[in-house]
């Protein structure tokens, strides 16, 4: 690719000097001149191409990467549900970070759309189970 750019840019540079030769005393000058500013124009865009196609290659990788992800908590959370009574989506202070039916159910709370959203996690658990219950949850997290 760099190869064909370079002959081609040399090819046209020649060209277009020795249709104006007889007109100019710094035949020779303007050559260079012309040469050198024509290889630096197509060094800065085939650069500019490198990292436009590096750029959209990462950015491709990271959209696969983050929808196979996707994917895979989706296949979890369908697995687990059928596994578990209940499943919760706890966030890094153990607060949960959706609405759960279930867990209500399980709970024999009557459930509005948001209930436990937002509720610490520890709270629903009895008092004699609290040290168990975080053990386990830092042992598998």
């Amino acid at each position: 690719f760099f190869i064909k750019n370079f002959i081609a840019i040399v090819c046209t540079v020649l060209m277009s000097h020795r249709l104006s030769q007889g007109q100019d005393s710094n035949y020779r000058e303007n050559l260079l001149h012309d040469l050198i500013q024509e290889l630096w124009i197509t060094s800065a865009s085939c650069c500019i191409q490198i990292l436009v196609a590096r750029s959209l290659r990462s950015e491709s990788i990271a959209i696969v990467e983050t929808k196979a992800a996707q994917q895979t908590a989706t296949t979890c959370r369908a697995l687990l549900s059928r596994l578990c009574d209940a499943v919760v989506c706890l966030d890094p202070d153990l607060h949960l970070q959706e609405a759960s039916q279930h867990l209500a159910s399980l709970l024999l709370k009557n459930a509005s759309p948001d209930y436990f959203r937002g509720q610490r996690f520890m709270d629903l658990v009895v008092a004699e189970d609290h040290e168990r219950v975080e053990t386990e949850l830092l042992v598998n997290s």
